[in-house]
């Protein structure tokens, strides 16, 4: 957490957003820490799902993307699979 605080103050960085689950005990460690340190950025605990956060992080339908979309969709229905990368199958009906 010390290189964070060193790496935000000396990049100018004025808030660091920490996101829900996995950020969470990182968030409580940085508040504790930067109270000892003048000019630390704020931070801010962010609510997000992964699933927001993982979709749209695919940039190219390559094989680990592919691996990653298919995941666990064993017990999927088609619909459901759809939905999950947010697709309305509705809309593709005729």
């Amino acid at each position: 957490m010390n290189w964070l605080l060193d790496a935000t103050t000396k990049d100018g960085i004025d808030k660091i957003l920490f996101l829900s689950r996995d950020g969470y005990i990182m968030h409580k460690v940085y508040y504790l820490l930067a109270g000892y340190r003048d000019n630390s950025p704020r931070a801010e605990y962010m609510y997000a799902s992964r699933g927001a956060l993982n979709i749209p992080s695919i940039f190219e339908l390559n094989d680990v993307a592919m691996d990653f979309l298919a995941s666990g969709t064993s017990i999927l229905t088609v619909s459901q699979f759809l939905e999950r990368i947010d697709i309305d199958p509705k809309q593709y009906q005729q």
